[in-house]
């Protein structure tokens, strides 16, 4: 399993988010994804669990200061895999 961070910088704005689909990054994210999946893994974009936190609370995910991760990050990567697949069915 492994998960697969979102286009954060975008993600806080529709509009940015829809336009930057075309962009390197996307295209990249969205290959590894279906490579990944081709190949047996489990694979978290992670992408979607930050825009249903933000749309809920309009949290940010990353430092004002550089694109790390805050708390908030680390805490929706720490959901998503523990609501995925592979982590539910090791620990049964």
């Amino acid at each position: 399993m492994t998960t697969i961070d979102g286009l954060r910088t975008e993600l806080y704005n529709p509009e940015k988010l829809a336009q930057a689909k075309n962009t390197f990054p996307a295209i990249m994210t969205e290959y590894l994804i279906n490579r990944g999946t081709e190949h047996g893994f489990e694979v978290v974009p992670l992408e979607q669990y930050f825009i249903k936190k933000h749309n809920k609370t309009g949290e940010r995910f990353e430092f004002p200061f550089n694109g790390h991760w805050n708390e908030n990050g680390h805490n929706i990567m720490a959901e998503a895999i523990l609501s995925s697949k592979t982590f539910t069915e090791l620990f049964r």
